[in-house]
C-alpha cells in the first residue's frame, strides 16, 4: 500500500508515499521531476508532490485495479489503464478526465504514447492493440495478430513504428503506415518491451529470467 522514492547516488529513501488501499501496482515519474503518480488496486490514481512526499490530488475514475499508468512527453497528459477494460486520458493542468476510452474487451495492461503525444497505443488481454487518436478521442486502427495478452508497449522515436510484447511468446514490430508487421519468436512470456532512443534496437524481458537486445 506504499511507495518508496529512492536517491539513486546515496541509495537511501528520500519519500514514503501511503494512501492507497491494498497494493500499489504502477508508478511513473512527471516530466517536471517535482511529481509522480501511482496507481492502485484500490481504483485510484495519486499525484505526489516529490518534496515531502504529499499527496496532492486523487483522481477516481476506475471501476476496478489501475493497472498501468504514464504521463505523455512534456507531461501535459496523464493516462490510466485499469482492469475496467479502460483507459482514462487526463489533462494534468486541470487534473480532469479528457477520455474515457472503450473499445476492449479485457484488462488493459500495455499502455504508451507517441513521442510526439497525438497518438496513444493500448493493449490488454483481449490480444488486441488499439490505437487512439488524442485529438478526438477516436479509435484509429486495430492491430491484430497476437494470440496471449499484451503486457508491452513502446513507439519507435519517429513514431512509424510500435513494438509490442505478449503472453503468446512473441514480440512484433508493426508499421504503423502500412499492414507490415514483424514476428519475433520469443522462448517464453513477454512482460516487458522497450525502443532505444536512436531507433536501432528493440529489447525483451521474458518470464524465463532474461532481456534481448534485438538490432
Amino acid at each position: 500500500s506504499m511507495a518508496r522514492v529512492w536517491d539513486v547516488v546515496s541509495g537511501s529513501v528520500t519519500a514514503t508515499l501511503a494512501g492507497h488501499r491494498g497494493k500499489v501496482t504502477s508508478v511513473a515519474f512527471h516530466p517536471d521531476g517535482a511529481h509522480l503518480a501511482t496507481g492502485g488496486e484500490d481504483s485510484a490514481v495519486r499525484i505526489w508532490a516529490l518534496a515531502g512526499g504529499t499527496e496532492v490530488r486523487a483522481l477516481s475514475g476506475h471501476d476496478g485495479p489501475v493497472t498501468r499508468i504514464a504521463f505523455g512527453p512534456g507531461g501535459k497528459l496523464l493516462a490510466s489503464a485499469g482492469a475496467d477494460a479502460r483507459v482514462v486520458v487526463w489533462d494534468t493542468r486541470t487534473w480532469t478526465k479528457k477520455y474515457v476510452l472503450t473499445g476492449h474487451a479485457g484488462t488493459v495492461r500495455g499502455l504508451a504514447f507517441s513521442y510526439n503525444t497525438n497518438q496513444l497505443a493500448t493493449g490488454a488481454t483481449d490480444a488486441k492493440i488499439r490505437l487512439w487518436d488524442l485529438s478526438t478521442g477516436r479509435s484509429t486502427k486495430v492491430l491484430e495478430g497476437h494470440t496471449g495478452q499484451i503486457i508491452g508497449l513502446a513507439f519507435a522515436p519517429d513514431d512509424r513504428r510500435l513494438f509490442s510484447g505478449a503472453m503468446d511468446h512473441t514480440a512484433r514490430l508493426w508499421s504503423l503506415g502500412s499492414d507490415d508487421v514483424e514476428t519475433m519468436k520469443q522462448p517464453s512470456r513477454v512482460h516487458g518491451v522497450a525502443y532505444s532512443a536512436d531507433g536501432r534496437y528493440v529489447a525483451t524481458t521474458s518470464a524465463d529470467h532474461s532481456a534481448r537486445v534485438i538490432k
